[in-house]
């Protein structure tokens, strides 16, 4: 994907390809049910939204492809799987 393609803020298209990636993620490798799945993936998406910079997160994106995980990914996700109504 060239630069020139990728999205300049957050939008509700890339909150729903985040969303579709993270409920696979968590039914598939955690066995969360879909409603479970979908709680918590929310939560991991407002979360975002509400505490991490844009640019922060497409580098973030980049780190996750490369095996890493951020550390503002982590404790996100920790603290949405812990109480999916976190964020």
């Amino acid at each position: 994907m060239s630069s020139a393609s990728l999205p300049s803020a957050y939008s509700e298209e890339l909150g729903n390809v985040m969303m579709g990636a993270c409920a696979i993620k968590y039914t598939s490798q955690f066995g969360a049910t879909q409603a479970q799945a979908d709680a918590i993936c929310g939560c991991i998406w407002r979360g975002y939204v509400a505490t991490v910079p844009f640019q922060d997160f497409l580098a973030g994106l980049q780190t996750e492809t490369a095996g890493a995980e951020p550390e503002w990914a982590k404790k996100v996700e920790d603290g949405c799987v812990a109480d999916p109504k976190a964020y």
